[in-house]
């Protein structure tokens, strides 16, 4: 009697085929991104105004500020935290609707904070910017950053899908950061005040979490300085429009695990799943800042370009 033909295995997790898929998902995203970056920054036609640019500019620059800052939210150093609130404030006994309010406080105080930490990294930079050498330098060293940075998460990807472990990876927040966070939640959320616990750990927490998740402000400040023909009024009314989407984008994350724990759905289940996608926003951050370094050495070497 013939034996019927085995069915062949799907590739285990942290198989060669399985990370030769992601590392071609990852170069076939970053060459299309290059051609739209191309694309996107090349001189208008020669009929077309100043005004043409800057419209071109400005939605393309809107476009990838919100994705950064959404993709900044999934950024596992953003999500492990959350879930870690959840998962304390129902072993400690609070109520879904208790939960809900301390987590809306919490990323109302995370939104506050992280709009104040980069306006003033942005004016920072703005005030360093009319110095033609070191708006270079600060052009350059922020696409070096980029490239850095994206190439360093899909070293992190590949290093997970092989270990299935994120403590190997570097681009994550320091252990020592995550126990001084365990320590002010447990204070500052195992008391009678709960919203105004949360609300104040929020601000805390985002000052040891820009660690982590601020690597994707800087290359998005420097191409918010990009923005061609404005005065430095406007550019400053600008960025900050910029910024506080980026920054609501950031918070949109949060906010879903809070609902999500508000309507259900347990801590473990959250923990889960946010495992279960942790290479697809290791891939997706690595993709995004190869973008934004690609975008930022176009745009610099259109400025030496003007500039002879």
């Amino acid at each position: 009697m013939t034996r019927a033909p085995r069915a062949a295995r799907p590739a285990r997790a942290g198989s060669p085929t399985q990370a030769a898929s992601l590392t071609q998902a990852a170069f076939v995203a970053v060459l299309s991104l290059l051609v739209l970056s191309s694309n996107a920054l090349a001189d208008p036609p020669a009929s077309g105004a100043v005004r043409d640019k800057v419209a071109v500019f400005e939605s393309y620059t809107l476009l990838q500020v919100a994705l950064a800052g959404l993709l900044d939210g999934i950024n596992p150093c953003a999500m492990s935290v959350a879930v870690f609130l959840v998962s304390f404030m129902t072993h400690t006994g609070r109520e879904r609707h208790e939960i809900f309010r301390a987590g809306m406080a919490y990323a109302g105080a995370v939104f506050l904070a992280y709009l104040g930490i980069t306006l003033g990294l942005f004016e920072t930079l703005l005030q360093l910017s009319w110095y033609r050498a070191i708006n270079t330098v600060v052009s350059w060293s922020s696409a070096a950053l980029a490239f850095t940075i994206g190439f360093l998460t899909l070293r992190d990807l590949r290093l997970y899908r092989a270990t299935g472990s994120g403590k190997a990876t570097l681009v994550r927040l320091p252990d020592s950061f995550q126990v001084r966070i365990h320590e002010l939640a447990r204070r500052r959320l195992g008391g009678a005040r709960l919203i105004s616990g949360a609300f104040v750990l929020g601000f805390g927490v985002s000052f040891f979490e820009f660690v982590c998740s601020g690597q994707t402000v800087f290359p998005t400040l420097a191409l918010i300085l990009k923005e061609p023909a404005l005065p430095a009024d406007a550019l400053r009314w600008r960025a900050a429009g910029y910024l506080v989407l980026y920054n609501l984008a950031f918070i949109g994350p949060l906010l879903l695990v809070f609902l999500a724990a508000y309507t259900g759905i347990a801590s473990q289940r959250l923990a889960r799943w946010a495992k279960a996608h942790f290479e697809l926003s290791k891939l997706l951050l690595g993709v995004l800042f190869l973008w934004f370094g690609l975008v930022l050495v176009l745009l610099s070497l259109k400025d030496l370009q003007a500039w002879r």
